[in-house]
């Protein structure tokens, strides 16, 4: 069993793939370096076009995303008309795959990217599949409303909020900032049903400056979580969660919590 573990990571990987790309042949010329091209088109067995920039990170977070692995679409609302916000939204692959698979429910979905370079990924993969309902935002979700330095050194990979005041040498942009309650009040958001987050880091922030705002609209969440230091990782974060009245239901790929917020039941 310990060998079958050892080595059964990667045919995992290889039904993953097949599990959620149908043109297969792309994969396999993107994944061996092959492609001349900066981007391609991903077909995934859910019926939609992803454009994707090759050599880079885009093909696995199709794969996770699209192979039903890290945002089980079993926790998805199936309520008419149910709001879900996706903060860091990269270039649509949640937003993508949940309305796919709520179409027939017609939710409404916000998508909030602060890299420019994912942004315009975004709002063409939007345009691709004519999924013109789902609102795209170019800003980050942060601790203030007005501007930040976006760290774009690792691109494709990882962007980290810099505060207005850091000196440190990096390839960056400015971008716009808000926070999430300024957010959701400029768009008419009174509740959400599912908030996404994937936010490099942001996510202690945002519950640490507006837990209180969470507590009173966020019914479920998928947070991805990210180790920055000692005082913020897994383990603080599950506390802070459940301090304040939430349920962690499940721990996906060892990073990823759905959470219900016990504060809002009935």
């Amino acid at each position: 069993m310990r060998c079958y573990k050892k080595i059964g990571e990667y045919p995992r990987k290889v039904m993953l793939t097949l599990k959620s790309i149908r043109n297969i042949h792309t994969f396999i010329f993107d994944f061996l370096g092959l492609l001349r091209n900066k981007e391609v088109i991903y077909k995934t067995r859910g019926g939609l076009k992803i454009i994707a920039r090759t050599g880079s990170s885009d093909l696995k977070e199709i794969v996770i995303i699209h192979s039903d692995l890290e945002y089980p679409k079993r926790y998805f609302p199936r309520n008419r008309n149910s709001i879900i916000v996706d903060l860091g939204g990269h270039i649509g692959l949640f937003a993508l795959y949940a309305y796919n698979n709520l179409a027939h429910l017609s939710p409404r979905i916000y998508v909030v990217e602060p890299s420019s370079n994912n942004f315009k990924y975004l709002q063409r993969n939007m345009k691709l599949n004519s999924f013109d309902e789902i609102k795209c935002f170019n800003l980050a979700i942060f601790e203030k409303d007005g501007k930040g330095r976006l760290d774009n050194r690792k691109e494709f990979d990882e962007f980290r909020m810099m505060g207005s005041q850091d000196n440190t040498p990096c390839e960056f942009e400015t971008v716009h900032t808000n926070k999430l309650k300024s957010f959701c009040v400029k768009n008419g958001i009174k509740k959400i049903d599912l908030l996404k987050m994937d936010v490099e880091g942001a996510e202690h922030i945002i519950f640490d400056k507006e837990i209180d705002f969470l507590k009173k609209t966020a019914k479920e969440l998928f947070v991805e979580v990210h180790k920055l230091d000692n005082q913020h990782n897994m383990r603080t974060f599950e506390e802070q969660i459940k301090n304040n009245n939430f349920e962690i239901c499940d721990k996906i790929m060892n990073r990823t919590l759905f959470i219900k917020n016990l504060n809002m039941r009935g």
